[in-house]
């Protein structure tokens, strides 16, 4: 009687962790898909950048032509003005290639995820720099930034899932060591592409009576 209870309670045990584990993997890939679900919309708005840099560096080329037609022209002015319009488009081609850059290094630290007691240290610096990168292209991608709201959003649910307290409460700029490094990293790797795909030009600004701007001096570097 005895051994016939101690194995009902052994069976009804084993059914329960069976429960249990079944409910806590369960539970584990549902986070799983979302943190999924994450990487494919940072990669679609990852996508979306690069059709926006690629506009940026078409208009810069139109400009950065017209400017090399008045030079040869000697119209000194309208070239300024034209090195000016770069310069312009360059900086929102600088913050919008950092954005790129940033995301990139976010969706590999998202990917390598493997053990879920991993969770909290990779998402903390993802969230800080998910909120700077938001808060850069606020005035530049609207549309996108609202979209990474919801990806952060949908991290934030996440994090508390997993036990810890929301990210609200982080630093816009970065939340951690590890984000401040990533958005380094991202500004260094940008000012080199930016060298990379976009000409200098040498503007004499000061010939034409206008007031040399920061962009219309980098532009000016030789």
């Amino acid at each position: 009687m005895a051994r016939k209870i101690i194995g009902n309670w052994s069976e009804d045990s084993r059914e329960r962790l069976r429960v249990k584990g079944t409910a806590l993997f369960n539970r584990k890939t549902s986070l799983r898909d979302r943190i999924d679900s994450c990487i494919f919309r940072l990669r679609t708005q990852k996508e979306r950048i690069e059709e926006s840099l690629a506009r940026l560096q078409r208009r810069d080329r139109d400009y950065f032509e017209k400017c090399v037609a008045a030079q040869v022209a000697k119209d000194s002015s309208q070239a300024a003005l034209y090195a000016i319009e770069c310069a312009d488009v360059r900086k929102v081609a600088s913050t919008t290639m950092q954005s790129e850059l940033a995301l990139e290094q976010i969706v590999l630290r998202l990917e390598t995820v493997q053990q879920f007691a991993d969770l909290v240290d990779t998402l903390t610096p993802v969230l800080g720099v998910l909120r700077a990168v938001r808060h850069q292209i606020d005035g530049i991608l609207p549309g996108m930034s609202c979209e990474l709201g919801t990806i952060i959003e949908n991290l934030d649910n996440v994090m508390i899932e997993v036990g810890e307290a929301p990210s609200s409460s982080f630093d816009i700029n970065a939340s951690s060591e590890e984000a401040r490094r990533v958005l380094t990293q991202a500004v260094t790797m940008a000012e080199e592409r930016m060298r990379q795909r976009f000409p200098e030009l040498s503007i004499p600004i000061s010939a034409t009576g206008l007031a040399p701007t920061e962009e219309s001096i980098y532009l000016s570097k030789s």
